[in-house]
């Protein structure tokens, strides 16, 4: 359906979970794609398996992402598609929240994806799309999820005044934002199994569909908006969630 030949795109965090699925659609549909991820060994078993490029940076560090981006730069005739993926998820209650997950949650979440369209932005080519990755959390009040979801709130704004200045250069940026997926962020909660899937129960009870989202629908929507079908598509967010934000 989608035809993505001759396109260069990049996906950080697409060593694992959403991001893996993500780049394993671009590439199904014939994108040239580099995925960037924090741990080699990751990185090394995601590039076999998919069968694209790999890159070990650490999306946190601002001079890794800007190494990053040059490195790429020299090896590919600009950028098409930048899927802006990587993210942590800690939990911790108001009232309890300690400096290192603070920091933990925004050195990635918002600096380390705002930084990773900076350093990028002057190689993304004319028409280029760029997909940030959110969550249904910049909307709706969680219990432990306040930093988070104030983490995904901040990168949408900018996100939104990216796709307004980007737009001169007829680079699209838009938001898919998540509700809750079948990936293996539960099993990095650090629960015992039997308390992840409880908690996967729990969170179900939360959607209208009565189920989690499979990481390949995710990646289908991501697929669209990166496709010369969506074209006219810019500064929008799209919510994939069950349902959950009217419940």
């Amino acid at each position: 359906m989608y035809d993505l030949k001759g396109k260069n795109a990049v996906v950080t965090g697409g060593n694992s979970g959403m991001g893996y699925h993500i780049a394993q659609q671009l590439k199904e549909a014939g994108a040239n794609v580099i995925i960037v991820g924090r741990s080699e060994e990751k990185v090394s078993q995601s590039t076999k398996e998919l069968n694209v490029t790999g890159k070990v940076a650490d999306v946190s560090q601002s001079q890794q992402i800007e190494l990053l981006a040059q490195e790429i730069n020299n090896e590919i005739n600009g950028v098409d598609i930048l899927v802006v993926n990587a993210g942590t998820f800690l939990l911790q209650p108001i009232g309890q929240l300690t400096t290192e997950v603070f920091d933990a949650t925004i050195n990635v979440n918002l600096r380390g994806a705002v930084f990773t369209i900076e350093k990028f932005a002057s190689i993304l080519n004319s028409g280029a799309s760029v997909v940030v990755m959110s969550s249904v959390s910049a909307h709706v009040a969680r219990d432990n999820t306040a930093i988070y979801g104030a983490s995904k709130a901040a990168l949408n704004a900018y996100a939104k005044s990216a796709a307004n200045v980007l737009s001169e250069r007829n680079i699209r940026v838009n938001i898919v934002s998540p509700g809750p997926t079948d990936t293996p962020i539960f099993s990095k909660m650090g629960l015992p199994e039997s308390h992840s899937n409880a908690v996967k129960e729990n969170i179900k009870q939360l959607v209208p569909l009565g189920r989690l989202a499979e990481p390949n629908e995710i990646a289908e929507l991501v697929l669209y908006l990166s496709s010369p079908k969506a074209t006219y598509i810019t500064g929008s967010e799209f919510v994939i969630d069950g349902g959950a934000l009217v419940r």
